[in-house]
């Protein structure tokens, strides 16, 4: 809501179609018309309709995904947590041409990211 309430236009990936559900009845209760979802891996971003000025990351991957740097305009940020499953740095990453800058902000936790360029799913073996 906070990022619908400054942004003209928000993209969100959500990799489990029930919370993207959740997470769109809950914005259109609210008046926020202008968010659109997608039901898809997240450490995969969103291809279409980027590349993207701001990319926010709301869960922890072991090293920033490559597709979601890829996805950044020239003079973007992301900000995303990078570490291990239960403790990480939120970073900010500001693309300048083909190179990235990379600016530790602070501790953190958040849950996992699950995917391609994330965590595997704790079903899995981790190898």
């Amino acid at each position: 809501a906070i990022l619908a309430s400054i942004a003209r236009r928000v993209h969100t990936v959500e990799k489990i179609e029930e919370l993207s559900l959740r997470a769109k009845t809950t914005l259109d209760n609210l008046g926020f018309n202008n968010v659109i979802y997608h039901v898809a891996d997240g450490s995969r971003g969103c291809v279409y309709p980027g590349p993207f000025d701001q990319i926010v990351v709301t869960a922890a991957a072991p090293a920033i995904p490559t597709p979601l740097l890829e996805q950044l305009t020239d003079g973007g940020i992301m900000v995303v947590p990078v570490g291990e499953r239960t403790h990480q740095i939120l970073l900010k990453v500001t693309r300048e041409g083909h190179d990235y800058r990379h600016e530790r902000l602070c501790p953190c936790v958040f849950v996992p990211l699950l995917g391609a360029g994330g965590f595997l799913d704790e079903d899995e073996e981790d190898y």
